[in-house]
């Protein structure tokens, strides 16, 4: 079950989702968990902050960059 949090995290911050409301970049995940419930449900799942922090805000962030420095994603998109 861990994993399963930190892997959506990943994916919604790659989205650039704050909250359920948010639609993200491309929409899919809409209507579902976003990084602040996520990250919530982590820390109550006793998931180290260590864990969360490097295997799922940074993992994503880092993605996010690559796909800035490749030009798939844009300032205003995200």
């Amino acid at each position: 079950m861990s994993n399963d949090i930190i892997t959506k995290l990943k994916e919604n911050v790659i989205e650039g989702r704050i909250n359920t409301e948010d639609e993200g970049v491309y929409g899919e995940l809409a209507g579902t968990p976003g990084v602040v419930e996520l990250t919530k449900q982590a820390l109550d799942a006793n998931i180290s902050l260590e864990s969360i922090i490097n295997d799922g805000l940074s993992a994503g962030m880092k993605v996010v960059g690559e796909k800035f420095s490749s030009k798939e994603y844009f300032i205003p998109r995200l």
